[in-house]
């Protein structure tokens, strides 16, 4: 993994600490010349180790989802098994309209499909009355959740470091003192419109590079609504200075994006300052992707969340020796195996079910489990879910 080189490595270092930096400014403050810049960046975007859609990096935000309503929204996390084929359970959870991702998994030594979805509830009852039906028809085997406390940090890789590459594997070490972040939600304190609530959407998953232009353009051409250049500044200086939009960031991986290996780790330490500490010391000044996160059980425990994108190397080391870690009281972790690749499903949260009028967002859960019911009826009269029984 060593081929990456140092001026793609400080770059793609700068690139992380400094997301709003482009062309001469990235040139000018690493010491490279322009030429050497635009060379580097095509290679680094030929050999995938950005996300990217036609060649041009794709800057995404994150959302403080305690600020954008009146009413407490619960950002939630399941994790599933069941004998379905993955395509069908992937096309079944997609009717939750809440969803923000839905994301395939495997596990070390289970013989069962899985997947996690995060999705959103204003009614977490509601909400856990659409597993419960899923799981009483027998469609999914078992699911547990995880209500997701904090906002999402997101750490890119570090690729060098005193003047050579930056270690690939995470530090399991008993953490010592560490900076952690305050990741509390906000709480609301600014009225939205529809085009904040738009734009809200557009920031998080990326449309348009960020660029407010095409963001306009994109608007027009998908959902006909034809905001003018300055509405979007206005809604786009709105929202950032009240941080209801913040974290501008890019995805850079640690290694060629056909090399690595997404891993979901979740763990809880023997105490909660100490589950803390390890989430943000295990893959400090490490090349390792992450998103961190807080969650916490059924049961009110605190668990730490990373989402990690490593080498196949780092994944081996991590599951070799994460059961040895004599501090850690629970952890498991899920990989996306090659197969599985693409098909995931993701999207911005689902702003159209804010009331304007009253600042308030309401899922219909009672919504998406009627058309989960019908769906699974009409599957289970024509034998299609018979059919997409991958497990018998």
């Amino acid at each position: 993994m060593s081929d990456i080189g140092r001026k793609k490595a400080k770059i793609l270092d700068f690139m992380g600490s400094h997301p709003y930096a482009e062309g001469e400014y990235l040139a000018l403050s690493l010491r490279f010349s322009i030429e050497d810049v635009k060379r580097e960046m095509r290679e680094i975007i030929k050999k995938n180790y950005i996300f990217h859609d036609n060649s041009i990096p794709i800057p995404l935000y994150e959302v403080d989802y305690g600020k954008i309503s009146k009413n407490r929204i619960y950002h939630l996390r399941f994790v599933l098994t069941f004998p379905y084929r993955m395509e069908y359970m992937i096309d079944l959870l997609s009717l939750i309209k809440s969803y923000r991702v839905i994301y395939p998994y495997s596990k070390i030594m289970s013989p069962m499909n899985g997947c996690t979805i995060r999705c959103f509830s204003s009614d977490l009852k509601k909400t856990l009355s659409i597993f419960d039906y899923l799981k009483k028809k027998k469609i999914i085997e078992t699911y547990n959740y995880y209500i997701i406390t904090s906002r999402t940090y997101v750490k890119e890789p570090t690729f060098w470091l005193n003047s050579k590459l930056a270690p690939e594997e995470f530090n399991l070490e008993y953490p010592e003192d560490i900076d952690i972040p305050d990741l509390s939600f906000g709480e609301y304190d600014t009225p939205l419109d529809s085009i904040d609530t738009n734009l809200l959407m557009d920031l998080e998953i990326g449309l348009g590079f960020g660029d407010l232009e095409k963001i306009k353009e994109e608007e027009e051409k998908r959902y006909g609504n034809k905001f003018t250049i300055e509405e979007l500044k206005s809604s786009y200086k709105k929202l950032t200075e009240n941080k209801i939009v913040r974290d501008r960031h890019y995805l850079i991986y640690p290694a060629q994006q056909e090399e690595v290996v997404p891993i979901g780790l979740t763990f809880r330490c023997e105490d909660d300052d100490l589950t803390r500490k390890f989430l943000f010391s295990m893959g400090k000044d490490r090349r390792i992707l992450q998103r961190l996160i807080y969650t916490e059980d059924e049961k009110g425990n605190l668990y730490g969340f990373a989402g990690s994108t490593v080498t196949q190397e780092c994944f081996l080391h991590l599951i070799s020796n994460i059961e040895k870690i004599d501090f850690i009281k629970d952890a498991y972790v899920l990989f996306r195996a090659h197969h599985l690749k693409g098909l995931s499903r993701r999207q911005s949260i689902s702003m159209e079910y804010f009331n304007i009028e009253d600042q308030t967002l309401y899922f219909p859960d009672n919504e998406f489990l009627e058309s989960i019911k019908t769906k699974i009826e009409s599957d289970e009269d024509s034998g299609k879910l018979e059919k997409n029984l991958a497990i018998g």
